[in-house]
């Protein structure tokens, strides 16, 4: 009987949370310490990030949001971290519309809209 590893890095609501995976596929094929090594770095370069982020001046309004069965998102999970993380301002969290206008005619003042994912509908013509 095979075993199982189920890997559940996207429901993680922090982007750090889902880089600390590569820790576990690393135990799989036995590359932990390169894995370890890997993670400091990105959790490091995550870190000093943020750090950059508090200290500008500049705060983007940004929008992160992407259709799915012809209904818009708002801003969550992971990608509402990373936003948090980087000091923008996101009017899209917790939103949902159901058509492009909507959701456009909405999000038109944000000076970023960031599709954080692709998913084909032919019913609004987005390929």
């Amino acid at each position: 009987q095979p075993h199982v590893l189920p890997i559940y890095e996207y429901r993680e609501a922090s982007p750090l949370a889902r880089a600390e995976w590569i820790k576990v596929l690393a135990l799989v094929v036995s590359y932990s310490f390169e894995a370890n090594a890997i993670f400091v770095d990105i959790e490091n370069s995550y870190k000093y990030a943020m750090k950059v982020a508090s200290e500008s001046p500049r705060i983007p309004s940004v929008i992160a949001n992407a259709p799915y069965n012809n209904t818009w998102y708002g801003v969550y999970g992971y990608t509402e971290a990373f936003l948090n993380d980087s000091q923008a301002v996101t009017p899209s969290k917790g939103i949902s519309f159901d058509n492009f206008d909507s959701a456009s005619a909405s999000f038109a003042s944000a000076e970023v809209w960031i599709n954080t994912l692709f998913v084909p509908s032919t019913t609004m013509g987005i390929y």
